[in-house]
Protein backbone atom coordinates (compact mmCIF):
# COMPACT_ATOMS: atom_id res chain seq x y z
CA UNK A 1 0.00 0.00 0.00
CA UNK A 2 3.05 2.27 0.14
CA UNK A 3 2.72 2.93 -3.57
CA UNK A 4 -0.79 4.29 -2.90
CA UNK A 5 -0.43 6.33 0.29
CA UNK A 6 3.27 7.18 0.66
CA UNK A 7 4.01 10.82 1.30
CA UNK A 8 7.26 11.12 3.13
CA UNK A 9 10.76 9.82 3.75
CA UNK A 10 11.41 6.10 3.47
CA UNK A 11 14.44 5.06 5.56
CA UNK A 12 14.91 1.76 3.68
CA UNK A 13 15.31 3.38 0.26
CA UNK A 14 16.75 6.72 1.35
CA UNK A 15 14.12 8.54 -0.69
CA UNK A 16 11.13 10.79 -0.22
CA UNK A 17 8.31 8.73 -1.76
CA UNK A 18 5.02 10.08 -3.09
CA UNK A 19 2.23 7.58 -3.62
CA UNK A 20 -0.83 7.80 -5.84
CA UNK A 21 -4.14 6.50 -4.43
CA UNK A 22 -5.62 6.39 -7.96
CA UNK A 23 -3.25 3.64 -9.16
CA UNK A 24 -4.94 0.52 -10.54
CA UNK A 25 -3.99 -3.03 -9.62
CA UNK A 26 -1.17 -4.54 -11.62
CA UNK A 27 -2.14 -7.34 -13.98
CA UNK A 28 0.37 -9.81 -15.31
CA UNK A 29 0.44 -12.65 -17.79
CA UNK A 30 3.31 -14.99 -17.07
CA UNK A 31 4.56 -18.28 -18.34
CA UNK A 32 7.22 -20.57 -16.92
CA UNK A 33 8.78 -23.75 -18.22
CA UNK A 34 10.53 -26.08 -15.80
CA UNK A 35 12.57 -29.14 -16.59
CA UNK A 36 14.08 -31.67 -14.21
CA UNK A 37 16.45 -34.41 -15.28
CA UNK A 38 17.91 -37.27 -13.26
CA UNK A 39 20.48 -39.67 -14.61
CA UNK A 40 22.68 -42.12 -12.75
CA UNK A 41 24.79 -39.65 -10.72
CA UNK A 42 23.62 -36.41 -12.35
CA UNK A 43 20.66 -34.18 -11.48
CA UNK A 44 19.69 -30.95 -13.21
CA UNK A 45 16.88 -28.45 -13.03
CA UNK A 46 16.11 -25.46 -15.23
CA UNK A 47 13.49 -22.74 -15.30
CA UNK A 48 12.71 -20.30 -18.11
CA UNK A 49 10.12 -17.59 -17.48
CA UNK A 50 8.49 -14.52 -18.98
CA UNK A 51 6.10 -11.97 -17.44
CA UNK A 52 4.24 -9.13 -19.19
CA UNK A 53 2.72 -6.50 -16.88
CA UNK A 54 -0.06 -4.07 -17.60
CA UNK A 55 -0.15 -1.31 -15.01
CA UNK A 56 3.27 -2.18 -13.53
CA UNK A 57 3.81 0.03 -10.48
CA UNK A 58 7.18 1.71 -10.74
CA UNK A 59 9.04 4.53 -9.00
CA UNK A 60 10.43 7.39 -11.05
CA UNK A 61 12.61 10.24 -9.85
CA UNK A 62 11.04 13.70 -10.08
CA UNK A 63 14.34 15.58 -9.87
CA UNK A 64 13.14 17.35 -6.72
CA UNK A 65 14.65 17.12 -3.23
CA UNK A 66 12.53 17.07 -0.06
CA UNK A 67 13.96 16.89 3.47
CA UNK A 68 17.39 16.35 1.90
CA UNK A 69 16.18 13.24 0.03
CA UNK A 70 15.55 12.67 -3.68
CA UNK A 71 11.82 12.60 -4.46
CA UNK A 72 10.28 9.57 -6.19
CA UNK A 73 6.71 9.28 -7.45
CA UNK A 74 4.87 6.01 -8.01
CA UNK A 75 3.56 5.66 -11.58
CA UNK A 76 2.19 2.91 -13.79
CA UNK A 77 3.57 1.60 -17.07
CA UNK A 78 3.87 -1.53 -19.12
CA UNK A 79 6.74 -3.85 -18.24
CA UNK A 80 8.25 -7.09 -19.52
CA UNK A 81 10.57 -9.37 -17.57
CA UNK A 82 12.27 -12.61 -18.56
CA UNK A 83 14.97 -14.83 -17.16
CA UNK A 84 16.26 -18.27 -16.32
CA UNK A 85 17.71 -20.37 -13.50
CA UNK A 86 19.80 -23.48 -14.10
CA UNK A 87 21.46 -25.88 -11.68
CA UNK A 88 23.20 -29.21 -12.15
CA UNK A 89 24.77 -31.55 -9.59
CA UNK A 90 27.05 -34.53 -10.21
CA UNK A 91 27.92 -37.08 -7.49
CA UNK A 92 31.70 -37.49 -7.71
CA UNK A 93 31.96 -40.19 -5.02
CA UNK A 94 29.46 -42.15 -2.92
CA UNK A 95 30.06 -44.66 -0.13
CA UNK A 96 27.05 -45.63 1.97
CA UNK A 97 25.73 -42.48 3.61
CA UNK A 98 28.63 -40.31 2.42
CA UNK A 99 28.69 -38.36 -0.83
CA UNK A 100 30.95 -35.81 -2.48
CA UNK A 101 29.20 -33.80 -5.20
CA UNK A 102 29.96 -30.89 -7.50
CA UNK A 103 27.27 -28.40 -8.42
CA UNK A 104 27.06 -25.55 -10.95
CA UNK A 105 24.29 -23.00 -11.24
CA UNK A 106 23.45 -19.77 -13.04
CA UNK A 107 20.66 -17.19 -13.05
CA UNK A 108 19.69 -14.21 -15.20
CA UNK A 109 16.91 -11.57 -15.14
CA UNK A 110 16.15 -8.86 -17.69
CA UNK A 111 13.40 -6.27 -17.46
CA UNK A 112 12.12 -3.29 -19.42
CA UNK A 113 9.44 -0.73 -18.56
CA UNK A 114 8.06 2.27 -20.41
CA UNK A 115 10.44 4.28 -18.19
CA UNK A 116 13.53 2.22 -19.10
CA UNK A 117 15.23 -0.46 -17.01
CA UNK A 118 13.32 -1.28 -13.80
CA UNK A 119 14.94 -0.65 -10.43
CA UNK A 120 16.81 -3.23 -8.37
CA UNK A 121 17.30 -5.88 -11.05
CA UNK A 122 20.22 -8.13 -10.09
CA UNK A 123 22.97 -8.89 -12.60
CA UNK A 124 23.56 -12.45 -13.82
CA UNK A 125 25.42 -14.74 -11.49
CA UNK A 126 26.96 -18.19 -11.45
CA UNK A 127 27.75 -20.47 -8.52
CA UNK A 128 29.96 -23.52 -8.14
CA UNK A 129 29.94 -25.81 -5.10
CA UNK A 130 31.87 -28.77 -3.80
CA UNK A 131 29.57 -30.60 -1.38
CA UNK A 132 30.23 -33.21 1.33
CA UNK A 133 27.18 -34.96 2.83
CA UNK A 134 27.14 -37.65 5.51
CA UNK A 135 24.90 -38.91 8.29
CA UNK A 136 26.53 -36.68 10.93
CA UNK A 137 28.13 -33.76 9.07
CA UNK A 138 27.51 -31.73 5.91
CA UNK A 139 29.86 -29.14 4.40
CA UNK A 140 30.24 -27.26 1.20
CA UNK A 141 32.70 -24.89 -0.39
CA UNK A 142 30.94 -22.34 -2.56
CA UNK A 143 32.29 -19.85 -5.08
CA UNK A 144 29.73 -17.35 -6.38
CA UNK A 145 30.48 -14.79 -9.09
CA UNK A 146 28.09 -11.88 -9.61
CA UNK A 147 28.57 -9.84 -12.77
CA UNK A 148 28.76 -6.08 -12.94
CA UNK A 149 25.45 -4.29 -13.40
CA UNK A 150 25.57 -1.37 -15.81
CA UNK A 151 21.96 -1.52 -17.02
CA UNK A 152 20.35 0.42 -14.18
CA UNK A 153 17.32 2.61 -13.55
CA UNK A 154 17.67 6.39 -13.85
CA UNK A 155 18.42 6.88 -10.14
CA UNK A 156 20.69 3.89 -9.58
CA UNK A 157 24.45 3.60 -9.83
CA UNK A 158 26.23 0.79 -11.67
CA UNK A 159 27.85 -1.88 -9.51
CA UNK A 160 31.11 -3.73 -9.96
CA UNK A 161 31.30 -7.48 -10.29
CA UNK A 162 32.42 -9.48 -7.30
CA UNK A 163 33.23 -13.04 -6.27
CA UNK A 164 32.37 -14.53 -2.89
CA UNK A 165 33.91 -17.66 -1.41
CA UNK A 166 32.08 -19.36 1.43
CA UNK A 167 32.59 -22.45 3.54
CA UNK A 168 29.47 -23.85 5.19
CA UNK A 169 29.01 -26.68 7.64
CA UNK A 170 26.27 -28.42 9.58
CA UNK A 171 26.44 -30.99 12.35
CA UNK A 172 23.50 -33.38 12.74
CA UNK A 173 23.86 -34.90 16.23
CA UNK A 174 20.30 -36.27 16.34
CA UNK A 175 19.12 -38.68 13.72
Amino acid sequence: EGELYSDGPHPGTGAFEIGDPTLDSETVISVEATGRWTFDRFRAEGHLWYAAYDGYIDQVPTGDVEDGLPVFRYVQSSADFHGFELEGTYDLWTDGGRTVSASLGADYVRGETDNGPPARIPPWSTTGKLIWESDMFDANLEVRHVAEQTRVAAFELPTDSYTMVGLYGAVKPFK
